[in-house]
């Protein structure tokens, strides 16, 4: 039985970044070098579109996991909306004990409420099976051309 902690699920707040968020992330992949300044210009061009949603889980006043979800308009099937989760991170001590799994429902939820026809996102092989317990399938194959590390 996994150990249910006293955690919130609620959308991020731009105090959020001095309590925890990065320590998170870079459980995920290297935040690098941010100073505040550029913290708060990256979370001001986030968080004015509306269509992007940064959950995280908040434990004693701490950010212990965190996802986002990007709602895109398509052309195709009448212009439909499509949701697309990135950011899947959990810090580090806290995996295992349900918050990726709620954090991922809450983005789900964001993108029916938002009319979207599908949500997709990418994986690390160790994780399929994560996701695959959560509804997800795999889909075809995913790509993708790095710039730089």
């Amino acid at each position: 039985m996994v150990e249910k902690l006293p955690y919130k699920i609620r959308q991020l707040q731009k105090e959020d970044l001095g309590r925890g968020f990065f320590e998170t992330l870079n459980n995920m992949s290297p935040v690098g070098n941010l100073n505040v300044e550029r913290a708060n210009q990256i979370y001001d061009r986030i968080t004015e579109n509306p269509d992007n949603y940064v959950f995280v889980a908040e434990l004693d006043g701490q950010i212990v996991g965190t996802v986002t979800l990007y709602v895109k308009p398509k052309f195709i099937r009448e212009g439909r909306y499509v949701g697309r989760i990135a950011d899947v991170a959990t810090r580090d001590n806290y995996e295992g004990k349900g918050i990726g799994r709620e954090l991922i429902l809450a983005a789900v939820e964001e993108a029916k409420k938002r009319g979207c026809r599908k949500v997709t996102l990418s994986s690390r092989k160790e994780a399929v099976e994560f996701y695959k317990k959560l509804g997800f399938v795999e889909w075809e194959v995913e790509m993708r051309m790095n710039f730089e590390e």
